[in-house]
This record gives C-alpha cells, sequence and structure tokens, in this order.
C-alpha cells in the first residue's frame, strides 16, 4: 500500500500526494480496465479541519498505472501550497464511467500537514 499521509513545508510542490484505491476489504480496486475504468473524472479535496464547510482547495487528479498496479495520484501547483500551514484533511472523489462516485480513502481523512518554511522565520 502506497502511503498516503504526509508532511511538507508552505510553497513546496513535492511530494505529490499518492493512494493507492482500495476498497471496504483492502482490495486494490481496478480503474484502468472494465468494468469501473475507465473512469469519468478525479477531484482532490483539501479542507482546513477548522472549517466544515468551506474546502481550501479543489484540484483535478488522475489515475496512474495500469490494472492491478494502479493509483491515485496529485501534483501540486505553485499556488496549492503558498499559504498553507499546519494540519489538513485531504481526500480523493472519483466519478465512474457509469456515474457512480467514490471516495477514497473510504474509511478516513488523509492527514497533510504543512510547516512553516524557515525562509519566512518559521511564522505562519
Amino acid at each position: 500500500m502506497r502511503p498516503a499521509d504526509i508532511e511538507m513545508k508552505r510553497g513546496d510542490t513535492r511530494p505529490d500526494v499518492i493512494l493507492d484505491p482500495l476498497d471496504g476489504a483492502g482490495a486494490l480496486i481496478n480503474m484502468v480496465d472494465p468494468p469501473l475504468g475507465p473512469v469519468g473524472g478525479i477531484e482532490f479535496h483539501l479542507r482546513d479541519p477548522d472549517s466544515s464547510t468551506e474546502l481550501t482547495l479543489v484540484g483535478t487528479a488522475s489515475v496512474q498505472g495500469a490494472g492491478a498496479s494502479n493509483f491515485l495520484r496529485y501534483r501540486w501547483d505553485d499556488d496549492d501550497t503558498a499559504d498553507l500551514v499546519g494540519e489538513y484533511r485531504g481526500e480523493f472523489e472519483v466519478v465512474y464511467a457509469d456515474g457512480g462516485r467514490e471516495t477514497f480513502p473510504n474509511g478516513r481523512d488523509l492527514k497533510i500537514v504543512f510547516h512553516a518554511d524557515v525562509e519566512s522565520g518559521g511564522e505562519p
């Protein structure tokens, strides 16, 4: 299983957010081949845990790999992390070709921590 929880510095664009799409039993879901693939779309959502309604970020994600080795990936843009400091929650929302939706991970949120960078004096 690819790790998904990450820590990074404000303004960084690596590491990417990478997650294996697992079903409730922990088995990898093939999102590339029928019957579920190819998927119709994937979004990555990031939320400040102190906000119950407003998303901090909604970005387009992708499926990488093939068949039984596929995984979800979100690549940060420069603007995505420029002002983020603190702990955030993330998820991937997949829309299948048949219109069905599934959120990953399905049993919890991803934990993504952004630390202040030294250049800014370590202050948020």
